[in-house]
């Protein structure tokens, strides 16, 4: 039960990926952790954050965050972002994941899951 926890591929940073690639492959959703994934934990958007959610949109993903942080912390990251959250998720459940393709209208064959670490 354990292995479904761990990540398939490992990058130093969300910002090595080849997203392309994964478009191409026929991804269009994308869920980020915030804490460590996107950002320094605590920290505010950046403008390479903002840069990076831009150019998924324009490329045709659907995005989502999904922390396990309190909306204190998580809606102003989102609204920088402009993207949905999920705040209090809870993760590794299942369900703020389900609940994040849901609200992207998607499903989970064609969504990535990009995250930092497993507690």
């Amino acid at each position: 039960m354990l292995k479904k926890l761990y990540p398939n591929k490992y990058v130093a940073s969300a910002y090595d990926i080849d997203y392309k690639t994964y478009y191409n492959k026929g991804y269009r959703a994308i869920i980020f952790d915030v804490d460590n994934t996107l950002v320094p934990h605590g920290h505010k958007a950046t403008r390479e954050s903002v840069e990076l959610c831009e150019k998924l949109k324009n490329m045709g993903y659907k995005l989502c965050v999904v922390s396990n942080n309190k909306k204190a912390r998580v809606l102003p990251f989102a609204k920088a972002m402009k993207v949905e959250y999920i705040c209090n998720g809870r993760k590794p459940s299942r369900k703020s994941y389900i609940k994040a393709m849901n609200i992207m209208g998607e499903k989970r064959e064609n969504t990535l899951f990009i995250g930092d670490q497993i507690f």
